[in-house]
């Protein structure tokens, strides 16, 4: 198997290992992206109220939205 490590694009396990050998708490890393994921959605709560009651959406109609995330992590892991 080649070494991942060299190209420009690292898989999540390879990311994943790195990160362990660098001593990172990776349940840690996680939690505060978790973090930052609920509460960007969270701010959207009201906008989404809002568009339901413009389009006027029954009370137990069903939607959904798919959402991305770019997470950047600095070398002092925040």
């Amino acid at each position: 198997m080649q070494d991942e490590t060299f190209s420009h694009k690292w898989s999540f396990s390879t990311l994943s290992r790195h990160l362990e050998t660098m001593g990172v708490d990776l349940d840690l890393l996680w939690s505060k992206i978790y973090d930052v994921i609920i509460k960007s959605l969270l701010c959207l709560d009201p906008l989404v109220i809002s568009n339901f009651k413009k389009v006027g959406f029954e009370k137990n109609a069903n939607c959904f939205e798919l959402f991305g995330y770019d997470i950047l992590i600095d070398s002092n892991l925040k």
